[in-house]
């Protein structure tokens, strides 16, 4: 993160470990929730004028619940297939949401 701040980087996407049945990381545990928020309020201190968002590649079901309001809270600007409880605590914080159908890195 800081090497991507030091080189001026304007957008940031973070993706989140999947583990994938037959690989290497079919076993891996994804980072946790608060960990993985963390690290984007850093990106988003770090680099106040880039924008960061939270890409589809992350786990879904109760993880993602947990991960996605929290990636609120911590400053994303997007997300891409939202949490339900993403869309509820942006609302609750009154922040505008904008439904787009593209790819968060293009």
């Amino acid at each position: 993160m800081r090497i991507a701040a030091a080189a001026g980087c304007d957008e940031l996407v973070l993706i989140v470990l999947i583990p994938t049945r037959g690989t290497e990381f079919a076993h891996a545990e994804p980072p946790p929730a608060g960990e993985v928020a963390e690290l984007l309020a850093f990106a988003r201190t770090h680099m106040p004028k880039a924008r960061s968002g939270l890409g589809c590649m992350r786990p879904g079901g109760t993880y993602r619940s947990l991960l996605d309001p929290l990636a609120v809270r911590a400053g994303v600007q997007s997300i891409v297939q939202p949490a339900p409880s993403a869309v509820e605590e942006a609302l609750r914080l009154g922040l505008v949401i904008e439904e787009r159908r593209e790819c968060c890195v293009l």
